[in-house]
């Protein structure tokens, strides 16, 4: 390793004055670009002289005297002698730049039979800020871990909230979920602790898709798990999509009915993008988000009374006249995904947070895995799952709002208690639509 030498040190030595691990005299000893070289040695034992030096004309470097151990050249070793324990970088680089040969062979020979170590800048004020700049942010990723953790622990009592007569639609954007996950998902909505006639399941299916491990399209296992007969098959109906071009114009199909689960019997609207006939590759199939938007331009058209495409009118239609509920009448969103299931106290705990506080806009509850001991890696997940959808959300909920709402599993309002459109606002899903 090498030796270290803070610069007081070398500046001490050099002007005589004695320090820990240091000699008695002058020390002739200079920093060149932090390193550090001694001639002390060669000064005291060659008398303290040098030799002029001169390059002859075939590049190679002689002196007209070489007596004892004066070797080396007389400027170099001046400059030990004058700029003894200082910077002599500067100077050393204009020589360099006289003579370059000659200083070149000269820092071969310093490197080689003079170097002393380097200089230890550790506390130097440069080193002292950095460390007390780390020293305070770790401080703080500390504070904020800790509470964080405080803010998530749960020290009072649950309370049970009230009855609620709000209507809720449970929006669910399906894709290439298999059985097994869409069936627990619907289950779980239809038992909710709520009113089953104030609560509307709005299933979309995003494409004529057949998921891995499926025998038929996600449609048609959702249409099977709420009991619609096979036979039945709505005409399709255009609607403006999320696309470019072509893609802009989607055709899908409508059905409405009543699932049974629990003893709850619940309305349901299934909307299955089913694409124009000369779609053959992923047919209908335009995103997740072009699902959402669809609701809330159908909710918008609604609000403002606006003209309404095929589509929309035929939902329009079987909400307010099959399932008989006047689709202004909804003011929440819960949106999940279609292989999520919630817990039966969750709808009526987040309306009830809603209608404590009518500016809240969103909200949104923990996740957790279902199947965290499956493998190491869904294991390895709990924790992540734990500081992103517990800790952290408990902790920014402190500030009065939180910075992201998992897809999930959050609600949105859908209007102000006055009437005041929000989610389905004009100017939100303008922004929310750009491709």
């Amino acid at each position: 390793g090498h030796i270290g030498y803070e610069p007081r040190q070398v500046k001490d030595q050099a002007n005589g004055i004695k320090s820990s691990g240091g000699t008695n005299g002058y020390r002739y000893w200079v920093i060149y670009n932090n390193d550090i070289f001694d001639l002390t040695n060669y000064i005291t034992l060659s008398g303290g002289g040098g030799v002029p030096f001169v390059v002859s004309k075939e590049g190679t470097t002689n002196s007209t005297n070489t007596p004892g151990m004066n070797f080396l050249d007389t400027k170099v070793v001046q400059m030990f002698k004058d700029l003894r324990g200082q910077d002599v970088t500067k100077v050393w680089d204009n020589m360099a730049r006289e003579n370059p040969r000659l200083m070149r062979r000269h820092y071969q020979c310093l490197r080689a039979a003079y170097y002393a170590g380097i200089v230890d800048n550790r506390k130097s004020a440069r080193c002292y800020v950095a460390n007390y700049l780390l020293l305070a942010g770790s401080v703080i990723i500390v504070a904020i871990i800790f509470f964080k953790f405080i803010a998530s622990l749960q020290l009072t009592s649950r309370r049970e909230p009230e009855e609620r007569e709000n209507f809720v639609i449970l929006n669910v954007p399906c894709y290439t979920e298999g059985e097994e996950s869409l069936r627990k998902t619907i289950n779980s909505l239809t038992s909710l602790k709520y009113d089953d006639k104030r609560k509307l399941m709005f299933i979309i299916c995003d494409g004529m898709i057949m998921g891995s491990g499926n025998d038929i399209p996600t449609p048609r296992i959702v249409l099977n798990i709420l009991g619609v007969e096979p036979d039945q098959d709505p005409e399709p109906l255009s609607y403006l999509a999320l696309g470019e071009g072509r893609r802009q114009h989607n055709m899908a199909k409508v059905y409405s009915g009543l699932t049974e689960h629990s003893g709850h019997v619940v309305p349901y609207l299934v909307v299955v993008k089913c694409g124009t006939p000369d779609e053959r590759d992923r047919p209908g199939n335009r995103g997740k988000r072009d699902s959402q938007i669809m609701l809330m331009h159908f909710f918008n058209k609604v609000h403002f009374d606006l003209p309404m495409t095929p589509l929309e009118l035929e939902i329009y239609h079987q909400i307010k006249n099959v399932i008989g509920v006047d689709p202004n009448l909804y003011e929440f969103v819960l949106m999940i995904d279609a292989d999520t299931y919630v817990f039966p106290d969750s709808l009526i705990r987040l309306v009830s947070s809603m209608v404590h506080d009518s500016k809240t806009m969103g909200i949104c509850g923990e996740t957790q895995l279902a199947n965290a001991k499956r493998s190491w890696i869904t294991m390895m997940q709990v924790y992540e799952y734990f500081i992103s959808h517990h800790m952290a959300k408990s902790f920014e909920s402190l500030f009065g709002s939180v910075t992201c709402l998992p897809g999930c599993f959050c609600m949105y309002r859908l209007k102000s208690p006055d009437n005041k459109p929000l989610l389905i606002a004009k100017n939100v899903i303008e922004d929310y639509s750009i491709n």
